[in-house]
């Protein structure tokens, strides 16, 4: 005997679906001597299918979203030669191009040309 709920095998004539809870159908079958033998079932309602909440998708998509942020910014951080500093975000070089500074250094090292002309 299955319950007609939960879908879940229960012992034969029990009332209440161990599981679920839910009160089970009696079917009372008709003598064997009658022409219509055959046992009187209602047809059970089609199973309920519990809407997912609207949220749950959001959930990997913040995941996702957090690591890349957290990815850009390690990718993205150098310590500046000049002043020793842990910088994020773009780097500026020097006149041979070996050294990384961050913008304020860069001002200062490049004071009389636009920065801008050697940003990284």
């Amino acid at each position: 005997m299955f319950c007609t709920e939960c879908g879940k095998r229960m012992r034969e004539g029990a009332i209440f679906c161990p599981y679920c809870g839910i009160k089970q159908s009696v079917s009372i079958s008709a003598p064997k001597n009658t022409p219509d033998s055959t046992p009187k079932t209602k047809n059970p309602d089609p199973p309920v299918v519990k809407p997912t909440r609207p949220g749950s998708f959001i959930s990997p998509i913040l995941v996702v979203a957090v690591i890349a942020v957290v990815l850009y910014f390690v990718s993205t951080a150098y310590d500046c030669d000049s002043c020793g500093l842990t910088q994020v975000g773009s780097s500026y070089y020097d006149v041979d191009g070996g050294g990384k500074m961050c913008k304020e250094c860069a001002e200062d090292y490049w004071a009389p040309f636009p920065v801008e002309n050697y940003k990284n």
